[in-house]
């Protein structure tokens, strides 16, 4: 999702839908017309990780701030993100943006939990942390959506350096191990056997966290479907050329995700991709 700061509007960036069980889908027609469609009710609640409403902007800052209270500053992602969800009309641009999708017909977005700490694997440490994860329903069922608000801050270090960076730290770090998984579960090898295009090995470490992340919370949900968000904010805080690079980045690792199946609906602010089916590994 792109928000421009600057401006009162949001314009969707980025959303792709994952999904356990296809058919041949049909049509989903024209490009979504934000200034003709309008969502009835929107009354989502939004909770930190513990169950406590977050109503105000200052409430989010106090119980879903990030990691870090450096974060917090108005023009970059952590601030903007809850001010778009919490005080914007980020839900309803949102909702009209994945109703594309024939198979989120009838979206309607019922509770979001920030800063969700989520595990993916049986690897001791790092968790999955979604800056928004938003719950619902459709017409065909549960839906989950995972939101990774972006700034022009990187998708964390690539799979080489992330792998590199652990293991000079701690020796016996299960990182590689970790990553490992990922990318098996994903792309069907390793970082070290990889000979596709673009490499494994350049992708953001982030992208496949936030969407293992985002598959485990849908099976707790019992969510046959599920979608992984990316909500990008360009102000006056942030550089172009940085989010030129992150756009390369999302773009290499859904060409590695999807190949020649890859589709968008939308346009260039505003697309979300065709369905994706995962098959879950029998635990996470």
């Amino acid at each position: 999702v792109r928000s421009c700061a600057a401006s009162p509007g949001h314009v969707i960036r980025t959303g792709f839908v994952f999904h356990r069980d296809l058919s041949d889908l049909s049509d989903p027609g024209d490009l979504l017309d934000m200034e003709k469609e309008t969502v009835e009710e929107l009354n989502m609640l939004i909770t930190d990780r513990h169950g406590e409403a977050i109503d105000s902007l200052e409430a989010w800052k106090i119980k879903g701030k990030p990691a870090s209270e450096s974060h917090w500053v108005v023009g970059r992602s952590a601030y903007e993100l809850a001010s778009a969800w919490i005080e914007g009309d980020a839900q309803e641009v949102a909702t009209q943006l994945l109703e594309i999708r024939p198979e989120l017909a009838g979206l309607r977005l019922d509770a979001g939990v920030a800063e969700k700490k989520t595990y993916f694997d049986s690897i001791r440490g790092g968790p999955r942390n979604h800056d928004l994860l938003l719950s619902g329903s459709c017409d065909e069922g549960p839906v989950v959506i995972g939101v990774e608000g972006k700034a022009d801050e990187p998708f964390d270090q690539t799979l080489e350096k992330r792998r590199a960076t652990a293991l000079k730290n701690t020796p016996n770090s299960r990182a590689g191990e970790r990553i490992d998984g990922l990318t098996k579960h994903f792309f069907g090898t390793t970082v070290e056997d990889d000979s596709g295009e673009p490499a494994l090995r350049t992708l953001g470490y982030q992208l496949l966290s936030a969407l293992a992340g985002t598959l485990a919370d849908a099976k707790e949900h019992s969510a046959n479907q599920c979608v992984l968000l990316i909500h990008e904010f360009v102000t006056d805080q942030t550089d172009d050329a940085k989010h030129e690079l992150n756009e390369r980045s999302l773009s290499d690792f859904l060409v590695r995700l999807y190949g020649d199946s890859l589709e968008k609906k939308g346009n260039d602010n505003a697309w979300i991709t065709g369905p994706k089916t995962v098959v879950g590994d029998g635990e996470w």
